[in-house]
């Protein structure tokens, strides 16, 4: 039975694979009462199982559907950022198009650019533009960073902009890709 706190509605679960069934119900229900939905979705460990249940639907489900990703890594170049390769196995455009992008051809997905490290909340009104958003699935790092990689301590009115990473969360990452992650990310802000 969900509680609510401060608002929040709550629903505990007993284990990862019930959290997964529980969020990818979520995510069909919503998509059930309004086909096109915006989504903010994350990457990491958490959703992986959700993701795997929602790849078996079938791609008319997802038919208009808007991905809007949390984050992604960028990497200094000369005196400016650079995207990972969507190539390269550490990228989040890597980690959707594995976990899902590739089995639902038809979600339209969107990750923060470059441009939001010169004007921050570029993507914010990109999104806001496009119609906002339905739903966000959050996840929580180990340090307590949520919606991408908003530390304890990040301002509620932050929009996307560039984020450099802690060591922790390099560390972390690092275990989960197998190899170095970079210093900085564009990601989604709280306000977001």
């Amino acid at each position: 039975m969900p509680e609510f706190i401060n608002g929040a509605k709550i629903k505990i679960v007993k284990d990862y694979d019930s959290l997964s069934q529980t969020a990818a119900n979520w995510v069909i229900d919503l998509l059930s009462q309004r086909p096109g939905a915006s989504l903010l979705v994350p990457t990491g460990t958490t959703p992986e199982g959700m993701y795997s249940l929602l790849s078996e639907q079938s791609a008319d489900t997802f038919q208009g559907v808007k991905f809007y990703n949390l984050d992604e890594y960028c990497v200094a170049d000369q005196d400016s950022y650079r995207f990972l390769d969507h190539n390269d196995d550490r990228s989040y455009r890597y980690y959707m198009s594995c976990k899902i992008l590739n089995a639902i051809p038809t979600i339209q997905s969107f990750f923060p650019e470059i441009d939001n490290i010169g004007t921050p909340g570029t993507y914010d009104k990109f999104i806001r533009a496009n119609g906002g958003l339905d739903l966000a699935i959050n996840s929580i790092g180990e340090d307590g960073h949520i919606f991408g990689f908003n530390i304890p301590g990040s301002e509620f009115d932050s929009v996307t902009r560039l984020i450099p990473l802690n060591e922790e969360t390099r560390q972390v990452n690092a275990r989960l890709t197998g190899g170095d992650i970079p210093t900085h990310a564009i990601s989604s802000g709280i306000q977001t």
